[in-house]
């Protein structure tokens, strides 16, 4: 699997994938260990998007 832990390491390019006629490469910027915490810095946009977009369908 693409998606396998061997992959997922710090620096790692992984790609291109091809979704929707577009081409992706993914670098892997940094690794946590399950159950470890996460700065916010780290997860603020995700957090953002996934509000926003929960807040766009209502």
């Amino acid at each position: 699997s693409v998606f396998s832990k061997k992959y997922f390491k710090n620096g790692n390019i992984l790609g291109p994938y091809s979704v929707d006629n577009y081409y992706y490469i993914i670098k892997i910027e940094k690794v946590f260990q399950k159950g470890s915490y996460i700065d916010i810095d780290f997860v603020f946009d995700e957090i953002y998007q996934r509000l926003k977009n929960k807040a766009n369908t209502l």
